[in-house]
């Protein structure tokens, strides 16, 4: 994208607001007209401020923004030295927290993982023998579908189970036998490793199998009623048919707009709407203070719920961690730059209407579902070339059967906090922290740049491990486009929204049958 004086004021214009004069500003606040010296939009500043024409001598009046010189740059590295570490330590014990033994834990269940898995891959072949297609599964098309060796005991089990059911008792039975039992597994686990082979077995020889006992039945979930035969009927195949159709539709939407936007950029009718400051120094600082108070408040919370004997209330206690967190917007204002300017410069206004940038929204999110697409199959790929890594997840799918309240729980973190908190976060302060810091390079360089630092850092705070980060990754660079386009981050919440609740309603429906 360009950032050339257009014909016409660019995106991100708030209706209504005209700046006071640099008189009537509070004290050690900053003026919104641009210094030559400094790259813009040209016509009009983000929110709407005007800017002043080419050549115009710079105002005697205009403070230092907080952060330049020396002192400005200490306090970046020193800034992006925290950032780094946070990230780092919060990325390990993510892996940590969620990483599997290879040996059994006694009475572990079945994980949501590998219970939706086989819910889908179930009723896909019922869809296939009723079409006229009952081959339509094998060894090959199950493979994707193996736990790597790092996994569960118990989804190893689960998965020779569901090759009983998708190929033949004999593929399960063979698969059980490579599973096995680890040498330091208990009573339970011996006692449910037997009895699924004697199901199997019996099974394979076509006589009745025999029930399984009550805590073993629990544990394998869906897969208990598997091997009993008594697998309830289902509409989930229409469901990954609908969901096929919505997704194809929309990656198809957004490859069109994509190359339209691409075209229109190099042409120059498409233009940024981010109007550079030159306070971006004071940005690197309140992103390290808000990833402080983020990871800080995720870390602390649960634990003092735990204590206080309420862990059904980590979840909302998630919540109130990710709004309080903001409060790290306070930081520039004490700094001294006035709060109308912090709302202009992380996006926190309406653009050219409230309206209009949520109808943007679905734009957004359609251009980037194709970069995610692309992200999934370099993480297939990576996948291949690393057998034993495990299968990236996100620890509240394991919620996702709770129904009722739990529910509307995770959709309230998921649909209304993240996308709100996490925009703020990584396309407002810290965007508009490299946008600044990169302008020597060029508009275009310097929204690159920005683009991929705070991509990766954003996918890889997610607990889904590093190689799913081309997958998240290309989702934030949607997000990053939007901000770029728009100036202002409605379209960028909207759009995170809309990926969270298509996803979150996918997976709910697949836990619940």
């Amino acid at each position: 994208m360009t950032q050339n004086p257009p014909p016409a004021p660019p995106f991100g214009h708030m209706p209504g607001h005209t700046p006071p004069p640099p008189e009537a500003r509070p004290a050690g606040s900053q003026p919104t007209n641009t210094p030559p010296s400094v790259p813009n939009a040209g016509g009009t500043a983000e929110g709407g401020s005007p800017l002043p024409p080419p050549g115009t001598p710079p105002p005697t009046h205009t403070a230092a923004s907080p952060g330049r010189g020396a002192s400005g740059v200490i306090r970046t590295v020193l800034s992006w030295l925290l950032i780094l570490a946070i990230a780092i330590g919060w990325t390990g014990s993510s892996h940590d927290r969620h990483a599997k033994d290879e040996a059994p834990i006694e009475n572990e269940p079945v994980s949501m993982l590998s219970e939706m898995s086989g819910r889908i891959m179930h009723s896909v072949a019922k869809l296939a023998v009723d079409l006229g297609q009952p081959g339509a599964f094998n060894e090959v098309s199950l493979r994707d579908a193996a736990p790597p060796p790092g996994s569960p005991w118990i989804d190893r089990v689960a998965y020779a189970i569901l090759k009983a059911d998708l190929i033949s008792p004999e593929k399960g039975l063979e698969e059980l036998t490579q599973v096995g039992v680890p040498a330091n597994a208990g009573d339970g686990d011996r006692a449910l490793f037997e009895d699924v082979r004697t199901a199997l077995t019996e099974w394979r020889d076509g006589r009745p199998r025999p029930p399984l006992q009550e805590l073993e039945a629990k544990r394998l979930g869906w897969y208990a009623k598997v091997i009993s035969g008594d697998v309830p009927q289902s509409n989930l195949a229409i469901l990954v048919v609908l969901f096929g159709l919505w997704f194809g539709g929309m990656i198809l939407i957004g490859v069109i707009l994509l190359i339209t936007s691409g075209i229109l950029a190099l042409v120059g009718s498409m233009r940024s709407s981010i109007a550079l400051t030159g306070r971006g120094a004071v940005y690197a600082e309140t992103f390290a203070v808000w990833f402080t108070l983020f990871v800080g408040l995720q870390l602390g919370i649960p634990r003092l719920l735990v204590f206080a004997g309420l862990p059904d209330l980590i979840i909302p206690g998630a919540v109130i961690a990710m709004f309080s967190s903001l409060f790290a917007l306070a930081w520039p204002v004490l700094r001294g730059v006035s709060w109308s300017d912090v709302r202009r410069d992380v996006g926190l206004h309406t653009g050219k209407g409230l309206i209009r940038e949520v109808l943007v929204g679905p734009l957004v999110y359609a251009a980037g579902l194709p970069l995610m697409a692309t992200g999934l199959i370099i993480y297939s790929i990576a996948r291949s070339l690393s057998p034993e890594t495990q299968q990236a997840t996100h620890p509240i799918v394991e919620q996702f059967a709770g129904g009722g309240w739990n529910v509307v729980v995770i959709y309230l973190l998921a649909c209304v906090a993240a996308p709100i908190v996490e925009e703020i976060a990584f396309r407002g302060i810290l965007y508009r922290h490299l946008r600044e810091s990169g302008r020597w390079i060029g508009a275009v360089g310097s929204a690159v740049v920005a683009t991929l630092v705070s991509s990766v850092l954003f996918a890889g705070i997610h607990p889904q491990g590093l190689l799913f980060i081309p997958v998240l990754g290309g989702l934030a660079t949607a997000f990053c486009f939007g901000r770029e386009w728009r100036g202002s981050l409605v379209s960028c919440m909207v759009a995170h929204a809309m990926n969270n609740a298509v996803t979150i309603t996918l997976g709910v429906s697949l836990a619940n049958g």
